[in-house]
């Protein structure tokens, strides 16, 4: 389960659901982690911001966030993500 201010997306399908359809709209520029921390060994913490070029008009639109998420093994189990501010273009 991953929770997004947008909504909650549970499940393979609707995940690929969201990755195709941030994939039709804009292309990545970057993704900066600038925190990165752990807590017992499966818990992990990061402050980050996503830069992305949409495609209709190439204006760089970005994000800043922090998301915390739990790995059982190699998977991740659940996802919350927190936008410190709404994604907005900005000056190149």
């Amino acid at each position: 389960m991953i929770e997004l201010p947008s909504g909650v997306v549970e499940g393979r399908d609707a995940y690929r659901k969201l990755v195709a359809t941030g994939f039709a709209w804009a292309e990545p520029v970057s993704f900066d982690v600038h925190h990165f921390g752990t807590e017992d060994d499966d818990i992990v913490f990061a402050d980050w911001t996503i830069r992305a070029r949409r495609r209709e008009d190439g204006v760089v639109i970005e994000w800043r966030g922090l998301s915390i998420c739990r790995f059982v093994g190699d998977k991740i189990v659940w996802w919350r993500e927190h936008h410190l501010a709404p994604p907005a273009p900005v000056d190149r």
